[in-house]
């Protein structure tokens, strides 16, 4: 008789567990579906207040940027479309703008997985002393806050002139990690992110942004920029590649 009760115990100590895994399990759910619920919707208030603008050529009067004069960035046949979003700031927006490019350039849902290439150019020549060339790039960007250790491959290039300095460099950052883009638009004016869908060769920067820039282009692949200045009550972000790389940023 006892054990017939412990084992009637010991069914529903069992039922009792699954049920309360069941429910655990439940509830999990249910916040992942309330998360993805408010991303969307986060996604339709953000999209509902985009202004697209396009450029045919970068080397031609458009109504984005002066790219070479302004940017100096030059290419043969390329295009852009720019994204802005008014009612957010350039620290607010930019991350969550450029995560919505990406996933429309590349009709995804989620980002898991897809890696970005960042090159950031110091815009201050900096001293040729011995901590900026102990430090480097990345060193100096992790003290105004850039979290690198999400950012992997990292690279640096210390390039001399008359006056110091020229730092610059790249790395690869995981889509899966948050507030990384940020951090680096709002460090620097200078960053450029590459992303290309053909999963085609390493382009090496070390020849200079321009030949990274077209040989990269030449590949298939495009640039983002965030345009404007620090202090701007909007957010804007450029996208430059062939046309038909893009096509699916022109209409939003």
């Amino acid at each position: 008789m006892n054990l017939m009760c412990q084992n009637q115990v010991a069914v529903q100590k069992r039922y009792i567990l699954e049920m309360t895994l069941a429910d655990i399990s439940l509830v999990r759910i249910i916040l992942k579906i309330e998360d993805r619920i408010l991303t969307t919707l986060k996604v339709i208030i953000m999209t509902t207040n985009i202004f697209t603008r396009y450029a045919e050529d970068i080397s031609s009067a458009n109504d984005i940027a002066d790219f070479h004069g302004r940017y100096s960035i030059t290419g043969t046949n390329i295009s852009a479309v720019s994204w802005e979003v008014t009612n957010r700031t350039r620290k607010e927006g930019s991350e969550s703008l450029l995560r919505l490019m990406i996933r429309r350039l590349l009709l995804l849902n989620e980002l898991e997985g897809v890696k970005l290439t960042v090159i950031v150019e110091l815009s201050a020549v900096q001293p040729d002393s011995a901590m900026v060339n102990h430090k480097k790039l990345w060193e100096l960007l992790q003290d105004r806050g850039v979290n690198i250790e999400s950012i992997s491959d990292k690279v640096s290039f210390l390039k001399k002139n008359n006056d110091g300095l020229k730092v610059s460099g790249g790395g690869v950052i995981d889509l899966s990690q948050e507030g990384v883009i940020s951090s680096l638009i709002n460090a620097e004016n200078n960053v450029y992110f590459a992303i290309n869908k053909y999963k085609s060769k390493k382009i090496d920067y070390g020849e200079g942004r321009s030949y990274w820039m077209n040989e990269t282009w030449r590949e298939g692949g495009v640039f983002f920029f965030a345009l404007g200045f620090f202090d701007e009550p909007s957010c804007e972000i450029a996208v430059m590649g062939n046309k038909r790389e893009i096509l699916n940023l022109i209409t939003n």
